[in-house]
Order: structure tokens, then C-alpha cells, then sequence
């Protein structure tokens, strides 16, 4: 089952696109805290209503909450060399905002009570 559940602040102001097709899309990275001094970004391509939902109500540096499921694609590249790549996109279904006045404080607040010890990477 692809499921995926990402929660983490939006890298770039969110801009909306057409296809072709006349579908609306939008483009983006979450950066997610992996651990104290770890932080990862995860590009996105949301559709629809989710890229409009995204593009009007979260802004560059806010928080939000994705659901969706994992897209991944292989770059092959024709040269001699037979360099292959690999990409992975999350399509989210639905987005939520989670940035509340006060989330600064709370988050500095949550930095301080941070210990490594409490992750395990055996649980990923």
C-alpha cells in the first residue's frame, strides 16, 4: 500500500500551472526535520484542488500537513556512460495547514526539549 503522511514547512512561494491538458498543478518542497541536525526536503507535485487549496492558503516558511503516496522515476541517460537516476515525488491527495500564531515559541520551546537519544532509526 503507497500511503504517505508528510508534515514540514514549504520551501518556495507556492505558484499554480496549466497543462496543456487544461490541469492545474503546482510544484514544491517540504523540508521535514529528520533529526536534531538533519533535515529533509521532499519534492511534491499536488493537482487540482490540492495545488489550489496549497496556492491560496500556505505561504513560503509556513507549515503543512500532506497525504498522499509516493511517485518515483527512473532518468535513463543515453550516453555511453548509461548513467541512470532516480527521482521521487510525493502526490499528495489532500493538504492541511497547521501554522498557528504562536507556533514560533512553540517550536523554539520544542528545540530545547529535543534528545537524540529518543531516535531510533531502527523504526523507520
Amino acid at each position: 500500500m503507497n500511503i504517505s503522511i508528510q508534515l514540514g514547512r514549504l520551501c518556495y512561494e507556492p505558484e499554480l500551472f496549466e497543462s496543456d491538458g487544461g490541469v492545474t498543478y503546482l510544484h514544491n518542497v517540504i523540508a521535514i526535520r529528520a533529526t536534531k541536525d538533519k533535515t529533509d526536503f521532499i519534492p511534491f507535485t499536488a493537482f487540482d484542488k490540492t495545488a489550489e487549496l496549497i496556492a491560496n492558503y500556505v505561504q513560503k516558511g509556513e507549515m503543512v500537513g500532506l497525504t498522499g503516496r509516493l511517485q518515483s522515476d527512473k532518468y535513463e541517460d543515453k550516453s555511453q556512460l548509461k548513467l541512470i537516476a532516480f527521482s521521487v515525488d510525493l502526490i499528495p491527495k489532500a493538504a492541511a495547514t497547521v501554522d498557528n500564531p504562536g507556533d514560533e515559541e512553540d517550536e523554539e520551546d520544542e528545540e530545547e526539549d529535543y534528545d537524540e537519544d529518543e531516535y531510533d532509526e531502527d523504526d523507520e
